[in-house]
C-alpha cells in the first residue's frame, strides 16, 4: 500500500501532537485558548508499544516520556485532499496560530489509533520508514519532503531530522574525515552525542541550547577535543539556524551572587558544564578586594545564562544602572507570541515563555469586554505593578484598552519594553529621574513607563485621576508571590470597581484553602480602603483561579482573578 493510499483509508480522524510531559500544560492550555482541543479524547502518555504514524515533526526519544495531545485539527480538508505535505502544513499553522514557535522543535504530528479504529498504520506490522521503499521499490522516488513516520518499536529513536542533532552529527562526521576522532568507540555513545535537543529554542537572532546540551558528552571529548573545535561546531549552528549568537540557558536563580564596588576586569564568567567561556582578563596592577554576598534576585537576572558564541554585550554588576551607552552596545533579542513583539537583553533580563497561556487568556478576558467594563476598552486604563519588558502590558494594549500604566525597576526590562511597544507600533513613554508631572505624562501614548518601585504607584495615580481613563484591571505578576502590592493595587483601582489579578504559587494540595485566604486578604484591604461601611458598598470575590504552568514538583503558579464590584452593580 502506497502513503497516499494509507491515508485515504482513514474515515475522518483528527491530528494529535507528541509534546514532552514538560509541556504538557503549556500546549494544552494554548490549544484550548484557540479552540483547538480536543475535549472528548483524553491526553495520554505514548508508551512504547504504541503505535503511531509521524506525519510531520521530528521523531522523540522513547528514553523520554512524551504525551498524546487531541487536537480538533481533522486529516481530511472539506476538498477531501490528504497528504504528507498537507501534513507539514498543517502543523507549522498549527504550531503558529497557537502561539508555540519557540517549542516547534518538540511537538510533533501524529494521527493517534484511538482516534480512529481503522487507522491502516496501527494494522502494520512494519510501519513506514523513511528509508523504506515506495510501492515501485525505488528509494529514490519516496519524497516525504522532511517529514517521518515513527517505527512501532524502537527503544531509541534517534531524530537526524531534528535540525540541532543533525548539525552535531554532521560536525562529527566532519571531525572523522579530518582524522580526528573524539572517543566514540560505541554506537551508544555516538547516539548520546546526536540524540534530539529538542529544548533548543530560537531567539532571532540567537540559537538558546538547554543546560543538557552536552550534558552526555564523555569527559575526555569535552576537555581534549571540544575546545579547540568549537568554532568550527558554532560557525555551523549559525549556519545551520541562520543566527548571530549562541548561548546556553540556565533556570534563573532565587538569589544571586552580589558584589560590591570592584573594578569591571575582575568579574568572570562562570560555567557548570566544562565548556569554558571567555574570561576578562585580570590587569595587573588591579589590587582592589572584593565583597560577595548572596541577595534576592529581585530583577529576575538571567545570571546562569552562558554566553557561547557572538558578542553579547559588556559584563556588569547586577546592580549596576544601566545608561544609554550600555543599552548601545548590548545584544537585542526579539520574540513574537500571539503576534506580538517582546524584545530583550539575553545577558541581563530574563524571559518568561511560560506564560504564553495566560498571555493567550487576557486576550480573551470577558472582563475587558463592552459588556462586563459598561464601556469602551479603550476609555479604560490598567495598571501592571510589575511590568517585566511587557509580558502582559502589551497584550492589554493588543486587547484595545485606552492606557496602560507600568511600574518596572529594573532598567534593561524598561529599555526592553520601550523597544517592544515600538516594535508593536505603539507610542509609549517612560519616566524616571525628573519630577512628575502629570499633565505632561498624561498624554495620549498608550503605555506611560515609570522606572521606580511601584510603593509610588499610589501617588502617581492620584495625580492622574481624571486625566487618564478609569483603571479597572490591575496587574499583580510577580513570583512566587504578589502579596506585597495587593494594598496597592486595591487603592489605584477606579471607584467603579474593577478586577485584580493576582500571580502566587499555591500547593496543588492547598488551592482551595488558599483561594478562600486571598479572597479574605482582599477584603480587609477593600475595608481598609473604603472604611468601616466597604462591607455595604463593595463586594469581593474570586472569579477564577488559573492554574498556568507547574512552578515546582507539587507547586502550581495560579492566577486569581478578584473582582472588586460596588454592591448592586450588575
Amino acid at each position: 500500500m502506497t502513503i497516499k493510499g494509507a491515508m485515504q483509508e482513514i474515515p475522518n480522524p483528527y491530528y494529535s501532537l507528541v509534546v514532552p510531559r514538560n509541556l504538557i500544560k503549556t500546549i494544552k492550555d494554548a490549544l484550548q485558548a484557540h479552540g483547538k482541543l480536543n475535549k472528548r479524547v483524553g491526553i495520554k502518555e505514548l508508551l512504547d508499544h504504541d503505535q503511531v504514524s509521524c506525519l510531520a515533526g521530528n521523531l522523540y526519544d522513547m528514553r523520554d516520556r512524551n504525551y498524546l495531545v487531541p487536537t480538533t485539527v481533522p486529516i481530511r480538508t472539506e476538498t477531501g485532499d490528504i497528504g504528507l505535505e498537507l501534513a507539514v502544513r498543517k502543523r507549522s499553522d498549527l504550531i503558529s496560530l497557537i502561539g508555540m514557535q519557540e517549542h516547534a522543535a518538540c511537538i510533533s504530528l501524529v494521527v493517534d489509533p484511538q482516534h480512529s479504529a481503522s487507522n491502516p498504520w496501527s494494522k502494520n506490522k512494519q510501519p513506514f520508514h523513511t528509508s523504506g521503499t515506495n510501492d515501485e521499490g525505488d528509494h529514490s522516488r519516496l519524497d516525504l519532503t522532511g517529514t517521518t513516520l515513527i517505527p512501532a518499536r524502537s527503544h531509541t529513536r534517534i531524530c537526524l531530522s531534528n535540525p540541532l542533532a543533525q548539525a552535531i552529527q554532521e560536525w562529527l562526521l566532519q571531525l572523522a574525515q579530518d582524522g580526528i576522532h573524539p572517543g566514540i568507540g560505541s554506537t551508544t555513545t555516538f547516539d548520546d552525542l546526536t540524540r534530539p535537543q529538542a529544548a533548543y529554542m530560537i531567539y532571532p537572532p540567537m540559537l538558546l541550547l538547554p543546560p543538557s546540551t552536552f550534558s552526555n558528552w564523555p569527559s575526555a571529548f569535552l576537555q581534549d577535543v571540544l575546545p579547540s573545535h568549537l568554532p568550527s561546531l558554532y560557525n555551523l549552528l549559525c549556519q545551520k539556524f541562520k543566527v548571530t549568537h549562541i548561548a546556553l540557558n540556565a533556570p534563573i536563580s532565587a538569589n544571586i551572587l552580589t558584589a560590591g564596588p570592584t573594578r569591571q576586569s575582575e568579574i568572570h564568567e562562570r560555567k557548570e558544564t566544562g565548556i569554558q567561556a571567555r574570561e576578562s582578563p585580570k590587569e595587573s596592577n588591579d589590587t582592589s578586594e572584593t565583597v560577595k554576598y548572596l541577595s534576592p534576585n529581585i530583577l529576575r537576572s538571567p545570571n546562569g545564562l552562558t554566553p557561547l558564541f557572538g558578542d553579547f554585550g559588556p559584563v556588569l554588576h547586577s546592580n549596576d544602572i544601566p545608561k544609554p551607552p550600555e543599552f548601545s552596545s548590548a545584544f537585542w533579542c526579539t520574540a513574537r507570541q500571539n503576534n506580538i513583539f517582546q524584545t530583550w537583553t539575553p545577558r541581563y533580563t530574563m524571559f518568561s515563555r511560560g506564560n504564553i497561556s495566560e498571555k493567550a487568556r487576557i486576550l480573551k478576558l470577558h472582563s475587558l469586554t463592552e459588556k462586563a467594563l459598561k464601556s469602551k476598552p479603550e476609555e479604560t486604563s490598567v495598571v501592571d505593578l510589575y511590568a517585566g519588558i511587557g509580558y502582559f502590558a502589551f497584550c492589554y494594549v493588543k486587547k484595545g484598552v485606552g492606557k496602560v500604566l507600568c511600574w518596572e525597576i529594573n532598567g534593561w526590562s524598561v529599555e526592553g519594553l520601550r523597544r517592544g511597544a515600538k516594535c508593536n507600533k505603539w507610542a509609549v513613554r517612560v519616566v524616571n529621574d525628573r519630577e512628575f508631572d502629570s499633565k505632561q505624562d498624561s498624554g495620549e501614548e498608550r503605555l506611560l513607563v515609570f522606572q521606580e518601585g511601584n510603593e509610588n504607584a499610589v501617588k502617581r495615580v492620584s495625580a492622574l485621576r481624571g486625566l487618564v481613563p478609569p483603571i479597572r484591571h490591575v496587574s499583580c505578576g510577580l513570583l512566587p508571590s504578589s502579596q506585597e502590592s495587593w494594598g496597592i493595587a486595591v487603592q489605584v483601582l477606579d471607584a467603579a470597581g474593577g478586577w485584580i489579578h493576582a500571580h502566587e504559587n499555591i500547593a496543588k494540595e492547598d488551592l482551595a484553602k488558599r483561594r478562600e485566604e486571598i479572597v479574605k486578604t482582599f477584603s480587609g484591604l477593600v475595608n481598609k480602603h473604603y472604611g468601616q461601611k466597604s462591607k455595604e458598598q463593595m463586594r469581593v470575590e474570586c472569579e477564577h483561579l488559573e492554574r498556568v504552568k507547574t512552578y515546582a514538583p507539587g507547586v502550581v503558579h495560579c492566577v486569581l482573578d478578584i473582582a472588586i464590584t460596588p454592591v448592586g452593580a450588575l
